[in-house]
């Protein structure tokens, strides 16, 4: 059994692919598998993976009907036999001695790793990273915490450059959410924080190098609306509900995870093409975010945006 599974969901990245299997099998640190789900590529990225398998014996490649970046995932999780479980995305890099450096934060009081990263675009290009930081021990409300209100780096919400302990994942049946298009990796995360009975290892040394592609799913979420969208908000809805379960007496935790349910309707509405859309499908979002925070708790947060409409509705109506 190694002490590591990788999950790499693959689809369409024939450019890419080897890149980022290369910079897995050159790791010092050696002890651990490489799962390949091939999801239904058409662009040869299947045949790549086959072919590398066949050079190297940790990897184990799985393919499947096109089914989303999330039942990759799944189906990569559901196979994996390691103690710890990594996931990397097929356009990305581990970064020399990576995987080492997430293995020195394992121990007994940590369920989670979290490493550092940098950001580097199309051209090559670095165009974000900070300092290395000392290593520090979170709880998981810090960890939270840390998700909506990111401590140094200015976005945490993803899976890649960590490690989570694969007895918590199995023993609480977490999985991602295969209907979530967008924000599926943060809720991931938050399911899993809390089901932890542990603890967070926290670093900025970088362990992993980020692709920002312009035709990424982050790349196109902030252009023209597409009903896709939506599923960000439903994604802060969902974590809204499963931290409030342990955490409903905590001001500080629901004041974040009910305005970021906010938030996201808001960001769809100042896409372009969102005003166009159907009174259906806009009268739709709001009931779901009136259902997800309670009438009472959307009109106190819309109420200081959108104080004078308000007011005019209200007295137009009543």
């Amino acid at each position: 059994m190694p002490l590591v599974s990788i999950v790499i969901p693959v689809y369409n990245v024939a450019p890419y692919l080897q890149t980022c299997i290369e910079s897995i099998r050159s790791q010092d640190f050696t002890d651990f598998e490489l799962l390949l789900v091939d999801d239904g590529s058409t662009d040869g990225s299947g045949g790549i993976c086959d072919r590398i398998a066949g050079e190297d014996s940790r990897i184990r490649v799985f393919h499947k009907e096109n089914g989303g970046v999330s039942s990759a995932r799944n189906l990569g999780m559901l196979h994996a036999n390691g103690e710890w479980i990594s996931f990397a995305d097929a356009d990305d890099h581990l970064l020399e001695r990576g995987l080492q450096l997430l293995v020195d934060g394992i121990s007994d009081d940590v369920d989670m790793v979290w490493g550092g990263y940098v950001v580097f675009d199309e051209q090559g290009e670095k165009t974000y990273a900070i300092s290395a930081r000392e290593s520090e021990f979170l709880t998981n409300k810090e960890g939270l915490e840390m998700l909506y209100n990111p401590r140094y780096y200015r976005y945490l919400g993803f899976v890649w450059g960590r490690l989570f302990r694969r007895e918590v994942l199995c023993s609480s049946q977490i999985r991602f959410d295969e209907d979530i298009k967008y924000n599926e990796d943060r809720l991931f995360c938050t399911r899993f924080m809390c089901a932890s009975n542990a603890g967070i290892r926290y670093f900025t040394t970088p362990v992993y190098e980020y692709l920002e592609r312009s035709d990424s799913a982050m790349g196109l979420i902030e252009r023209t609306f597409r009903p896709e969208f939506i599923t960000d908000m439903t994604a802060f809805i969902r974590m809204k509900d499963v931290i409030g379960a342990d955490y409903q007496e905590d001001d500080r935790i629901r004041e974040m995870t009910e305005t970021s349910c906010y938030e996201s309707w808001r960001r769809m509405a100042r896409m372009r093409g969102y005003s166009d859309s159907t009174f259906r499908t806009k009268a739709g979002i709001v009931f779901q975010l009136i259902m997800g925070l309670g009438l009472r708790r959307f009109l106190n947060l819309d109420w200081p945006r959108n104080r004078n409409r308000i007011k005019m509705f209200l007295k137009k109506h009543l």
